[in-house]
């Protein structure tokens, strides 16, 4: 019988043995009375020493990483002390000899005597490296998403299933203008500013909740806590359990409101140009029209389609200079009088104070001011050795607006070229008064006494007669 058991106790402690070895646990055993220590050969393979080593507490102190070495030993000496508690447990590092850094975790029962001395502890020794890496490394992976989500130029929120706010980032504060506690807990849809927005983003929301979609993107308009309207774009991704459970959403939300007004611009812009190209071919195909039928030659059309089309170019120039914002007055006349190559400005003079005119009355004037000194060229003032052109101009401010009165005075030696009125009213006096009343909506006199004096009167910045 004392046969069996004995049997029996040996294979109990094969298979003890066999399970150790599976789950990779050192044991260790002391006895303090007879102060001696037995390691299981898995204890000494995790602290890296050999087999037949001693076992001791200076030998296990001694792998001890120096960073835990002091409260690890306190908590060794706590635990054997009389009365001191009755289970051992702590995780810290080891440096085998080999100099390789592990993590471990010592756990183990204090038995103790009818005085609360302790007189045996054992226990085992878990390798736990990997899960320790695996948890350092998820934690700092962690750390690195905490920081891109809190520094991310974006604003970042996690909406929960109730569609309440759970998380938000710093850059979502900065565009709704509220603060963090004051957005946590609120219902998300509050902040839209048109309730057909709150409608549609609610809707995708409920279909992803539901899993028909996993993620959506829109735009929308949000009312920020200073009552300013801004545009976002939405991105919203689900995050889901294991079994497939919805557990909240992530929102990336973005501030478009200054692309928004650019591509609005922008199409302004496209919007005006093809306006104004298709425009500017209209005046070039009325002006090649009228050309031919007051043309005798080819030459006097060549001459006068060239002169005309190089004052469009001209008045487009100073368009494009300005962003098509408009042209002073001033410049807009220098341009076109040095255009006929006068070199000596003795011979025309301009005065008059800055005025800027809007960008549909730049080519009027630009035609006007080119028919006025082509005719002074070849049949007024100009057209003599000591004949000049005077202009000038002022700004009157009215309750209506401001209002151009400008004044074309030539002056030319009595009786010569220059005085003579002439014979037939040409296409250059018809686009004059076209440009003045319709494109101005202003008023064109002219008189000889005995050159050219010739008034123009019209409104600044006023949109052209359609």
């Amino acid at each position: 019988m004392e046969a069996d058991l004995v049997e029996r106790l040996s294979a109990s402690e094969e298979r003890l043995r066999l399970a150790l070895e599976a789950t990779g646990l050192g044991t260790w055993d002391y006895d303090i009375e007879q102060d001696r220590n037995v390691w299981s050969s898995e204890f000494r393979a995790i602290i890296g020493i050999e087999a037949d080593g001693p076992a001791n507490r200076t030998v296990f102190a001694g792998v001890i990483h120096p960073d835990d070495h002091a409260w690890v030993m306190q908590r060794y000496q706590d635990t054997y002390a009389p009365d001191g508690p009755d289970r051992y447990d702590a995780e810290f590092r080891i440096v085998r000899p080999s100099g390789a850094e592990r993590w471990v975790v010592a756990r183990g029962r204090i038995i103790r005597d009818a005085a609360g001395r302790a007189v045996r502890g054992i226990g085992t020794l878990h390798d736990v490296t990997d899960r320790k890496r695996s948890e350092l490394a998820l934690r700092a992976s962690e750390g690195r998403l905490r920081a891109t989500h809190e520094n991310a130029a974006v604003g970042i929120a996690e909406l929960g299933a109730d569609g309440r706010i759970k998380s938000v980032n710093e850059a979502l504060c900065r565009i709704t203008g509220y603060a963090r506690e004051e957005m946590l807990g609120a219902q998300n849809f509050t902040f839209v500013s048109d309730r057909g927005f709150a409608e549609q983003d609610e809707a995708l929301f409920r279909r992803q909740r539901a899993g028909e979609i996993e993620s959506y993107e829109l735009e929308k308009k949000i009312s920020t806590k200073g009552g300013e309207e801004r545009w976002t774009h939405v991105s919203s991704t689900s995050v889901r359990s294991g079994t497939g459970e919805f557990l909240y959403a992530v929102r990336v939300v973005q501030d478009i409101t200054d692309l928004k007004t650019a591509a609005n611009q922008r199409e302004m812009l496209l919007a005006e140009l093809n306006h104004r190209v298709k425009n500017s071919l209209a005046v070039v195909m009325g002006m090649i029209t009228q050309t031919i039928k007051g043309s005798e030659t080819f030459a006097d059309f060549r001459s006068a389609i060239e002169g005309r089309i190089m004052a469009l170019k001209n008045s487009y120039e100073l368009l494009s200079d300005s962003s098509w914002d408009g042209a002073d007055l001033g410049a807009l006349l220098e341009v076109e009088l040095k255009a006929f190559g006068i070199a000596d400005q003795a011979r025309w003079r301009v005065l008059g104070p800055p005025a800027q005119l809007g960008p549909k009355q730049v080519v009027p004037v630009a035609l006007i001011f080119h028919e006025l000194a082509t005719n002074a060229v070849k049949h007024g003032a100009l057209a003599t050795p000591d004949g000049s052109v005077n202009i000038s101009w002022t700004v009157d401010r009215e309750e209506s607006g401001a209002r151009v009165r400008l004044f074309w005075r030539e002056s030319a030696s009595s009786g010569g070229a220059g005085s003579d009125r002439p014979r037939r009213k040409g296409f250059g006096s018809t686009l004059i008064g076209l440009c003045a009343e319709r494109e101005l909506q202003g008023v064109y006199e002219s008189a000889f006494s005995p050159a050219l004096e010739a008034s123009l009167e019209f409104p600044l910045r006023v949109a052209a007669a359609a």
